[in-house]
Parts: C-alpha cells; structure tokens; sequence
C-alpha cells in the first residue's frame, strides 16, 4: 500500500500543478503578442514560488511543460507540408489539368497534386509537341526558364515555407521531348 501511495504522491502537490503552468506558458508563449508578456510572467512566478519554498524537482516539470508545446510546435511545422502533399495528390487527369491552366487558384492549385502522378504513369520523354499539348494544354508565357521550351506553373511549392513555386519543363529536340524536369524558381 505504501508503494501505491508514493506512486499516487507525484500525481499530486505541485508538480502536475506547474507541468501544467509549463504547458500554458510555452502555449501563450506560441500564441502571440499577449502570451508573450503573460508566459515568462507565468514562468518567472512559478520558479520564484518553487525556490523560496525550497521545491526543486517541480522546477524539472515546469521546464519539461513549457518545452512541451515548443516541441509539438516544431514538430507540426516540420512535417505538415509533407503530411497535406501526401493526402492532398491526385489522379492525373487531362481535363483537369487544362482547366486548372485556365483558371488555377494559388491557394488550391490542382496541377501540383496530379504532376506526380503524371510523371509516373506516363513516359513524356519521347512524346511530341502535338502529343504534350493535346495532353496537357498549351505552355503558358513566361519570361522564366528560357533554357526549356514549355514551361507549365504547378503551384507554390511542397515545402513548408511556400516562397517559391514548382515548375514542370520541357525541352524538345526536332519536335520531340528530350527532357522533362520538375523545377523550383
């Protein structure tokens, strides 16, 4: 019984109490301007109430809890862009990537989701001009990539930032592809 009972003690006084304080600060803290001033106001209290009362171990859970919400953070940040690309591709479809030339919104663009679906199940290299625009439409005009011939806008790129944007080009030797490329600009 007095083993259960040394278990059950961490679970109460002070530690979970600033695990959680930890945990509200580091998420004020992510939050914004407010949590800015209010989560070093939350951490710097606690320390000070866990030093003068000589508590020292709480002080490892307030750490722990206010590095919690900066390391989910981090996480998310790190593998959201991969995680949207992999259950946001889709078929290539020949209408739709047309459509999505005339029209494309930035923030849903379609071609990025269909281009790799594209590049694998169909062989490009070798196709000719009628070919790659009876498939995917006419080139659009850009003063970008003047080494390639065709030149097709897919959307921002996969990454977590989205500065840039990814490009699908083409050059052609004698009317035929000689090479196809993903680019970022």
């Amino acid at each position: 019984m007095n083993d259960r009972h040394s278990k059950l003690s961490i679970l109460s006084g002070p530690i979970p109490i600033f695990f959680c304080i930890g945990i509200l600060s580091g998420v004020l803290a992510i939050y914004g301007y407010i949590g800015l001033v209010l989560a070093p106001t939350f951490f710097l209290l606690s320390i000070i109430y866990l030093v003068i009362r000589r508590l020292f171990k709480p002080i490892l859970f307030l750490f722990a809890g206010t590095s919690l919400p900066f390391i989910l953070l981090a996480i998310y940040v790190v593998t959201f862009p991969f995680i949207e690309d992999f259950f946001s591709k889709k078929d290539f479809s020949s209408k739709d990537w047309k459509e999505a030339g005339q029209n494309e919104n930035i923030r849903n663009p379609v071609r990025i989701h269909m281009v790799e679906n594209l590049l694998k199940m169909r062989h490009l290299v070798g196709m000719n001009k009628a070919e790659i625009d009876s498939l995917l439409g006419p080139p659009i005009k850009t003063e970008y990539f003047k080494e390639y011939d065709y030149v097709y806008w897919l959307g921002p790129e996969r990454d977590y930032d989205k500065v840039d944007s990814e490009w699908l080009v083409f050059k052609f030797t004698n009317n035929i592809v000689s090479e196809c490329r993903l680019i970022h600009d």
